[in-house]
Order: structure tokens, then sequence, then C-alpha cells
């Protein structure tokens, strides 16, 4: 990974895109000249302007995001993932990056460090907090709605394990009160993961809290079958199954440590297993860390001086990047103006504070990143999603004839869509696709819905649009994903599809989620026709994909895709590998299925493959003999 400039991004995007200085500008209040010198790092533009030239690009925010994956001197998932993975080496190299390039520029640095220092020792060390680091701890660990895994999962489960039991106590208080705000018509609101709540109670075990555990275990499993069975499913839902595992760890640690003997430590044994099954090598590794950290113990300690915090007064409706939010940040850390003022004047930092005056896109994003705020918080708040268009269409064609307002507000939608960039016939079909996904949602029958969209035109624009960008951003992948999940293209166009992204792919794609679950769409569907011939082209690829260490969620797709090559590549097997399937089945049952498994659910494509796949299979292999 490197460290590229945001305007230097930009630039490469608009040659992507083939797009001239004068294009990419045009109509966005910003000069050709303006934005070559924004591309060279020579000057900012403000944020409404940056909007216009995302449209003009077509630049999504999924891009941006992406962008800031590549980047070393920001804490990321992947600190998180390296702490539950133990590569302290990594973690070392984040801490020297990240020393490196903000020294002591930012006012959290200090939080930052300790997290990554916290993050190296190892979870049987007999260490303990400093009452000052405690109460730093304490601060990010307070639930607000700007939760996420960058700070808030890395600080509970690298630090909590060197706490005291007022910081516990404190925090499991904070934790009960949090989920107890919640029920189903509000659990898509929550931020704090099941994963999160389990982390908490693993470190809870090891300290032999139990009193804390018995007050917090049974708040910790309503709000995660709350989230699990969150109507519609989105990512709330998909937290939850990756959260599973843990859950249940916790459970049985605080069984067998009450009740000693074999059936706990059988059951532990179990558990791990099925994560195995599943793939998710650096969550099993990091379960069998904290089952051994819990059966050896921590010896509890105090902090009596450590008084609990109090979280910032703000609502998940009022999360969002403006000077009142930031306002409320600065002070929660307890920050002056002088220290969050970046890189600008204490002047400008009061007038965006109070609503006076707004901050260009590079200082914006500079502030996000200085007071360690997850980067949605800024892309998503002012820059929706292209798709989102559609949503916005839609609230200016309401009625009871849906049909109608669907189609019209895809009308308008569609008009929004750029013809300059190479590849806009791609975006128009994903907006095309959300529309029939909108009509199915309603109910509208199949028949009812081809009178508007033409699905088979919507497939030939995609396949054109993609076929037209010599540089394939990772929005366009999303895009051609979300149009492939709904359509279904034929075995011959998914090839093709995939051949055409690795040629021309600016990202690598062997580490994206989202062509791995390409990958197990094209095999599902291969092995439903019995097609050996394609599957054979694909058994390479196989190995070389993402296989998530953490979340089983997405592991399990990918290990789904690789048994299922094998069924066919090694026929010889079979029965070992239907047992496999077998297996993973039962696992992703045991950690995805809702109370109500009606319409499908995270994690249910092994149970769908197992109604299907036989027969094909069984017909496949009576043609050989």
């Amino acid at each position: 990974m490197q460290t590229q400039t945001i305007g230097a991004y930009f630039r490469q995007f608009r040659q992507s895109r083939g797009l001239s200085l004068e294009a990419a500008s045009a109509n966005t209040g910003c000069s050709p000249a303006a934005l070559s010198r924004f591309e060279r790092g020579q000057n900012d533009l403000n944020v409404a302007t940056v909007g216009r030239l995302l449209t003009n690009l077509r630049l999504a925010v999924q891009d941006l995001m992406w962008f800031d994956t590549t980047r070393t001197d920001l804490l990321d998932i992947t600190d998180y993932y390296a702490f539950l993975a133990g590569d302290t080496a990594k973690l070392r190299a984040k801490a020297a990056a990240y020393s490196r390039t903000h020294k002591d520029a930012w006012p959290l640095n200090d939080l930052v460090v300790l997290l990554l220092t916290v993050g190296q020792w190892p979870l049987d060390a007999n260490r303990r907090l400093s009452h000052a680091q405690e109460a730093r701890l304490q601060q990010v660990l307070i639930p607000f709605p700007g939760w996420g895994y960058e700070v808030q999962s890395l600080a509970l489960a690298a630090g909590l394990q060197f706490a005291s039991h007022e910081l516990m106590a404190n925090l499991t208080a904070q934790f009960i009160a949090y989920a107890d705000g919640f029920d189903e018509g509000n659990a898509g609101d929550s931020v704090i993961t099941g994963t999160d709540y389990a982390h908490l109670l693993l470190h809870l075990i090891s300290h032999r809290e139990f009193a804390l555990v018995d007050a917090l275990l049974p708040a910790t499993l309503r709000y995660h079958q709350l989230r699990l069975d969150h109507r519609p499913v989105n990512p709330v839902v998909v937290y939850e199954v990756n959260a599973a595992p843990l859950i249940q760890l916790a459970q049985l640690e605080a069984d067998a440590l009450r009740n000693p003997g074999a059936a706990p430590d059988a059951a532990v044994a179990q558990l791990i297993a099925q994560v195995q099954t599943l793939g998710a090598k650096t969550l099993v590794a990091y379960m069998r860390r904290m089952w051994a950290v819990a059966q050896t113990g921590v010896t509890p300690w105090h902090d009596p001086t450590l008084a609990a915090a109090k979280a910032p007064a703000l609502l998940p409706e009022d999360w969002q990047f403006n000077g009142p939010t930031i306002k409320a940040i600065r002070q929660y850390y307890h920050l002056s103006l002088e220290q969050t003022a970046v890189t600008w004047s204490v002047a400008t930092q009061s007038r965006f504070e109070n609503g006076l005056t707004q901050l260009g896109f590079n200082a914006a994003r500079t502030l996000a990143e200085a007071l360690l705020l997850n980067p949605v918080i800024f892309y998503l708040d002012l820059y929706p999603m292209p798709s989102a268009t559609l949503a916005t269409a839609l609230a200016a064609h309401p009625g009871p004839d849906r049909v109608a307002g669907v189609t019209a507000a895809l009308a308008d939608a569609l008009a929004t869509v750029p013809t300059a960039p190479r590849g806009a016939a791609l975006l128009a079909a994903d907006l095309e696709v959300r529309a029939i996904q909108l009509l199915e949602g309603e109910g509208i029958a199949d028949d009812v819905i081809d009178q508007h969209i033409n699905r088979a035109a919507v497939r030939e624009r995609a396949l054109a649009g993609l076929h037209q960008l010599e540089r394939v951003e990772f929005s366009d992948l999303n895009s051609i994903l979300t149009v492939a999940d709904v359509l279904r293209f034929s075995p011959e166009e998914m090839l093709d599809i995939w051949r055409w992204l690795f040629a021309h792919a600016t990202f690598d794609l062997t580490q994206s989620q989202q062509i791995a679950d390409l990958f197990t769409d094209m095999v599902i569907t291969l092995a439903n026709e019995a097609d050996v011939a394609h599957i054979r082209q694909l058994q390479h690829a196989a190995g070389n994909l993402l296989h998530h260490p953490v979340w089983i969620s997405y592991a399990a797709t990918t290990t789904l895709a690789e048994t299922l090559v094998a069924l066919y590549v090694a026929p010889d097997r079979a029965d070992a590998t239907w047992a496999a399937l077998e297996r993973q089945r039962a696992a992703m049952r045991r950690f995805g299925e809702p109370s109500d498994p009606t319409g499908g659910w995270i994690g249910d494509e092994a149970d769908r493959v197992m109604a299907t796949v036989p027969a094909a299979f069984a017909a496949w292999q009576a043609s050989r003999a």
C-alpha cells in the first residue's frame, strides 16, 4: 500500500473515465485550471463543488472509501483484524507510519498510539493500564452514534484485557442501557455490534467478573437476536451473523468456568470447529486464544478513582458532518478550538462549529480523520450513493399506483446520469435494476414489471457499459454485481464479466469481498446446470480469492464455492464433499438463521445449494456412467 493524495486519485479517476479537465469541470462552478490545481494538491474546493465533480466523473462514495483503505496513515478495520490475528508486526508498522505522517499535529494522536501499543501486548501479559490510559479508553468506548470497528472495536478487544473492575463495570452499565434503548421499531438505528458486546463479555469472563456477566449476557442475547431478526435485511443483520460465534463463545466460556467438566470443553471445541469449517481462520485463532486466557484467568484489580464518563448528547438522526456535531465531539474529547483547528485558524474552526462557514473538501476530510471519525459520516452524509437518486426521485412521485411512481422516478433518475464518462450505461443499468427490486419488493408480478422495464435490454446495457471501461473502478464492480444478482447472466456472459474485471480493474480484485461473492454466484449457477467445462475454467481462481479472515458471512461464501468446484472436479470424492457441505450448512444455520427464516436470510446459500445441486450432480453422474 502507498499513501496517494486525494487530488492524485481524482486525476487518475478522471483519466480512467476518459474526461478532459474541461469536461470534468463543466457546470461544477470550478474552472479547469482550479481542478488541475486541486489534483496537484495546490488548492482546496468547496464540498458542493466536489459533489458536482463526483457526478461528472461518475466517482461514487464506494470509490472514496476504497481509496481510504489504501492509505497507511489512518486507523482502519485491518488494524482490528491484525489484533485478532496477533499480527504485532503490522500494528508496529502502522504505529510507525501514523506517527511519521501526523507527528503532533492531530489532537487524538495519543489515543491512536495507545490503541496500537496495547494491541501489541500479549493477551496473557500481566499488565495493567494506567489511570490516565483507562480514562482515555473509557472516553472512546462510551456508546455514541459514531461507533466503528476502526477505533471502538479495537479499543474493546485490545484494551479491556488489561482494564480494572471499575472500567469494565462502567462500560457494562453503559452497554446494558444502550441495548435497552432498542426494540423492533428502531433496531436498524443501532450501531454497536454484537461482536463488541461479545468482546466485553469475554474480558469480563477472563477477569472472573461473573456478577457483571450475569447482568450483561441477557441484554446481549436480546440485543443480538433483535438485530439478527431485523427486516429488511441490511448491514445490521450481517454484523449480527458475524457476531454469533463470539457471543456463543462467551456463553460457553461462562458455563464451562462455572461448571467445569468435559461437556463444556467439548462444546467450545465444537463451536470453534464449526467456525473453522466456514474458513474464518483469524477468528478461529482469536477464539482459541481467548478460550486459553479464560481458562487461565486474569487477576482482577481496581482503579477506585475512575469515574463513569457521560456520552455526548447526539442522537442517530443528528449524526452528520456539520458544525454542531463536530463541536459536540470536540467537547466530548475535552479538546480546545486550537487543538481541533488542524491546519486552519481557530476563528475558522469556531465559525464552522457555529454554522457560519463551511470547510473545504480536503479540510473537512482532514478534520474527520483527526477526530477519528468513521469516514461514512463524511462521505455518505455529503455525497449519497448514485443509486440514492432513485430514492430521491421516488419521493416526488407518491400515490397508490406504485408501478407508475417507480417508473416515473426511474425516468427522473436516469435523466441525471452523465453521458460523457466511459461506462455511463453501467450506472443506468444499476438504476434500472434497483427499480426492478423496488417493484418486486412491492409484490408486483414479473410480467407487469416486464411491461415497463426490458430486462434483456438492461443486461445488454450493463455489459456494453462494462466493456467501455478500460479501467474498472470499485463502484463499477458494485454496479455489475448489482445487475448480476437480480438479472442473472448466462454462464458465457458471467465468464466474460469475470475476465474483463481481472483484465481492467484498477485495484486488487483478489482482496475484494465483492469478487468473491461474484465467484460464488457463478459457481452456484454452473453447479446447478452441471456445467463442468466452465467450472474447470474457474478452478484455478478458487485458491486465489479472498477468504475473509474474520467475518463468517463472507468467509462461508468463498468456502462454499470452493467446495462446489471440488464436487465436480473430483467426483470420486463426492461423499466427503457432500459431508463438508452439510457441515457448512449446519454451521451457518447455527450462526445466521433468524427467528423467522421465511424469505431467506444471510448465510442460507448452503441451504439453497443442497436443495438444487444434488439432483443436477446425480444426473451428471448418470450421464457419465
